[in-house]
């Protein structure tokens, strides 16, 4: 225990702390221990970060919901436009006032919009094979015509 105490002792009189200051080893854990006053310090850059700032404004709630417009078409309302469809002159007209028309369901309308385009491609196409069809049989009768000897009939 005495060697202790030298020892102690030694090491205080190699930092030079006062009495008061031995029981004080990091220099850190002092009250009046001030960096900026100790050889050799260097503070480096000056940094200095943003101030927080508590009175901030709320941000804007969001909008309320607004339930969309047009409901989803049910199964019953499809079967309908289905089966107006069959009767012969009123299904034009339906198709015209349901692709274009302003006051119908989104996807009803966009559902006759895909329906114009495709009759228009298939009428399209319809035309292309009937052209092609009749030059087919045009070359094939004027084929056989030809083959038929002529004869005094």
């Amino acid at each position: 225990m005495r060697e202790m105490i030298i020892t102690m002792s030694d090491q205080n009189r190699e930092t030079g702390l006062s009495p008061s200051q031995q029981h004080v080893q990091d220099p850190n854990q002092r009250h009046d221990y001030d960096p900026i006053q100790q050889p050799g310090y260097n503070p480096g850059p000056q940094y200095h970060a943003p101030q927080a700032q508590y009175h901030q404004p709320y941000p804007p709630p969001p909008p309320p919901y607004v339930p969309p417009q047009w409901p989803h078409m049910r199964v019953g309302e499809w079967i309908v436009a289905m089966l107006l469809m069959m009767v012969p002159i009123v299904n034009i007209v339906l198709v015209f006032i349901w692709a274009f028309g302003s006051d119908v369901n989104p996807s009803k309308k966009s559902y006759f919009q895909a329906y114009l385009i495709m009759m228009a491609a298939s009428f399209l196409l319809s035309i292309i094979f009937f052209i092609l069809m009749g030059a087919f049989f045009f070359a094939f009768f004027n084929a056989i015509l030809e083959s038929i000897p002529a004869s005094g009939w």
